[in-house]
């Protein structure tokens, strides 16, 4: 709606190089190759996340490094945030130049946006972080009960994570 209004269309295009960058070889490279559900045998991801790509990356059990949870944590700000700030830049854009209308418009698409964020996070971090084996994810809200208990089963992952001295602390 912004790329329409203002005729900037860079937004759009630089939005979805970050997400496909990002959901693609980034994601997996900082996050997924650290998960259980990597090390299953074939050539693609099959975990509850919607991954469609390749295994591009050799598993590794170890939790996730300082740099690999920054990469993660900065790409999902990014993510989640660039749709609502560039909406403030088009509320702003039509706001200067009187728009009427247009404007309550995109005041209206702007607090949708950013309410479709909440509930996104909202979804994510109680139906799928609650369940994920990731545990160095930034997002994981795993028990450190259930934590326990499923590292006790996979002595690969305990022990990589035991190496690391990083063992899951839980919320």
């Amino acid at each position: 709606m912004v790329g329409l209004a203002t005729g900037i269309l860079w937004p759009i295009l630089a939005y979805s190089m970050v997400g496909v960058a990002f959901l693609g070889p980034v994601e997996m490279a900082a996050l997924c190759r650290h998960c259980p559900h990597y090390a299953r045998a074939g050539s693609r991801l099959r975990c509850m996340g919607p991954n469609p790509f390749p295994k591009l990356f050799p598993f590794s059990p170890r939790p996730l490094n300082g740099l690999e949870r920054s990469v993660v944590i900065l790409f999902s700000i990014f993510l989640l945030s660039f749709p609502s700030l560039v909406q403030i830049y088009g509320t702003w854009f039509l706001f200067s130049r009187e728009a009427g209308f247009a404007l309550l418009g995109m005041v209206g698409i702007n607090m949708a946006t950013a309410m479709a964020v909440l509930q996104f996070i909202y979804i994510l971090t109680r139906h799928f972080c609650s369940r994920c084996v990731n545990f160095s994810c930034p997002l994981n809200s795993v028990s450190e009960e259930a934590a326990k208990k499923y590292l006790e089963k996979n002595q690969a992952i305990s022990t990589a994570w035991e190496k690391s001295d990083r063992m899951p602390k839980r919320r």
